[in-house]
C-alpha cells in the first residue's frame, strides 16, 4: 500500500490549543522552525469553538495538554488533531472521548511531549494531512487491542534487517546521512544502501513518506 499524492511543500496550517499562553507560545516558536508549517493563531481550549475555526480555516489542531485534562470538544470540530499528552494516562479518556465524535471520517494522533521536535510533530501532521492515526508506541500500549487495531497498518511490508532499523530509527529523528553515518560508525554510501533498502521494502517514495510507514506499522517512536 502506498501513501499517494503526498505534497510535502504545501504549508500545513495550524491552530496551537494549550491552557496557558506562555506555552502555547512557546510550542508555538518550536514549530515554526519547521519547514512547511505555519501557525496561523493560538487559542485555549475555552475559546476553541466551530466560530473561530471557520475564521482561521486550519489544516490541523495541535492541542497541548497540560498535567490537568482539559475539557474537551463535545461536538466534531471537523478537522484533524493532533494531541501532545504530557504523561500516557491521559491517552485513554481523550480516545474514548474524541474517536466517537470523529468516527472514521478524520484522523487524530496522540504524541508524547517529551522528548519531542518540531521535526517529530511535522511528520505527525503530515500522516494526518494523508488520513492515517498517528499513535506513540508508548500511547498504544495502555489502549484496548481492538482500538489498537484500529490505530495501525497491517504490517505487510518486508520485515527490515537489524541495521536498517537503525538507519530508519536516525531517519524518524531528521538526521541526514552523513550524521547517520557517523553516529553508527559506517560510510555515507553505506548509508545510501540502507535507506534506499527502507524505501523499497516500505513502498515509500521518500523519507517522509517512509517514516510515516514505519510509525504506523510501530516500528518507530515520533
Amino acid at each position: 500500500m502506498r501513501i499517494a499524492n503526498m505534497n510535502l511543500h504545501t504549508d500545513i496550517r495550524l491552530l496551537v490549543v494549550g491552557e496557558r499562553l506562555l506555552v502555547r507560545m512557546g510550542l508555538s516558536a518550536l514549530l515554526q522552525s519547521a519547514d512547511n508549517l505555519s501557525i496561523i493563531a493560538q487559542a485555549s481550549p475555552d475559546e476553541l469553538s466551530a466560530q473561530l475555526l471557520d475564521v482561521y480555516r486550519p489544516d490541523s489542531l495541535v492541542w497541548l495538554v497540560g498535567d490537568e485534562m482539559p475539557n474537551l470538544p463535545s461536538t466534531d470540530l471537523g478537522v484533524p488533531i493532533l494531541f501532545l499528552l504530557s504523561d500516557v494516562a491521559q491517552a485513554g479518556r481523550i480516545w474514548n472521548t474524541m474517536r466517537p465524535l470523529i468516527g472514521d471520517h478524520l484522523p487524530m494522533g496522540m504524541m508524547l511531549q517529551h522528548p519531542l521536535s518540531a521535526g517529530q510533530v511535522m511528520v505527525g501532521l503530515m500522516a494526518l494531512r494523508e488520513g492515517l492515526m498517528v499513535i506513540d508506541p508508548a500511547i498504544s500500549v495502555i489502549l484496548t487491542p481492538s482500538d489498537e487495531a484500529d490505530t495501525r497498518l497491517s504490517a505487510t511490508s518486508e520485515s527490515l534487517t537489524p541495521r536498517e532499523m537503525q538507519v530508519l530509527q536516525h531517519m524518524a529523528a531528521g538526521l541526514p546521512n552523513k550524521q547517520i553515518a557517523r553516529i553508527l560508525g559506517i560510510s555515507p554510501n553505506t548509508v545510501k544502501f540502507h535507506v534506499n533498502a527502507i524505501l523499497s521494502k516500505l513502498d515509500a517514495q521518500s523519507r517522509t513518506e517512509a517514516v510515516i510507514r514505519a510509525t504506523q506499522l510501530g516500528w518507530v517512536l515520533l
